[in-house]
């Protein structure tokens, strides 16, 4: 597991806001780097892919890769795309014009790569697994909607040469125990400790929400649900800027 939080875990002693905004930046130098070493590790075209997968994710448009229809959740949350970004997006799509989506109406709250992707292990042969998040409030036509687009993102990062597999996860389901089925690999056995520890210490975030995980000390794992509430209630971070998969005090032995 990455090393996390170390403000105090008591609430009576309260949370350490300065110490907190350290572990925001942490996160994401640590993201960034090992995006930066995965990177380095791919063609210029399967580098594309992942530059561009947020972007399609993020917009509805019929010339871009994966489009479905108009009604394909789209937007994640606090994402803007750089213009290196848009620019790689014209090259596809000529008749492209990026429009920002309302932060209302994201309907995607982030997207990880997760897997060897996010360890030493990775290499220029290694298929990456690829997590997008999605709310609870996403009903079952929705759900097919973005599920069959995520299906033809897949077979465009397969033309370009890398194995790629979208999952689409929700915190709230996962922490029932139920997920949606899962294209590519069938992750669906897997159990469910060891999923979510694989996720906690690969993940890399290319867009959107970070994990509520992260800013949970050891010391409060075993509160962790108490803690999280603290963290919005008193509104130490906001719960539209978390994405929340549950503790991992222990992984049972079973």
């Amino acid at each position: 597991m990455p090393s996390k939080a170390a403000f105090p875990a008591n609430s009576e002693e309260g949370i350490d806001r300065k110490q907190l905004r350290l572990v925001l930046t942490r996160f994401r130098a640590i993201s960034a780097a090992r995006l930066k070493r995965v990177r380095a590790m791919l063609t210029d075209h399967q580098r594309h892919f992942i530059d561009l997968l947020p972007l399609l994710l993020h917009a509805n448009h019929p010339a871009l890769p994966g489009y479905v229809s108009q009604q394909t959740p789209c937007g994640i949350s606090s994402y803007t795309p750089s213009a290196e970004v848009l620019t790689l997006a014209r090259r596809l799509a000529l008749s492209f014009n990026y429009q920002r989506p309302a932060a209302s109406e994201a309907q995607v709250h982030g997207v990880y790569l997760m897997g060897s992707s996010g360890t030493l292990g990775h290499s220029d042969g290694s298929d990456l697994d690829v997590w997008i998040c999605y709310p609870e409030q996403l009903d079952g036509k929705q759900l097919a909607l973005l599920q069959k687009k995520a299906g033809r993102l897949q077979q465009w990062a397969l033309d370009s040469g890398l194995e790629a597999h979208l999952f689409l996860m929700n915190g709230e389901k996962f922490k029932r125990g139920q997920r949606e089925p899962l294209t590519g690999e069938n992750c669906g056995s897997a159990q469910h400790y060891l999923l979510l520890d694989e996720f906690y210490r690969t993940g890399i975030l290319l867009a959107g929400r970070m994990p509520a995980w992260w800013l949970v000390p050891p010391a409060a794992e075993t509160h962790y649900t108490q803690f999280c509430r603290q963290l919005t209630q008193k509104r130490y971070i906001k719960s539209a800027d978390l994405v929340d998969f549950g503790g991992i005090a222990s992984i049972p032995q079973g």
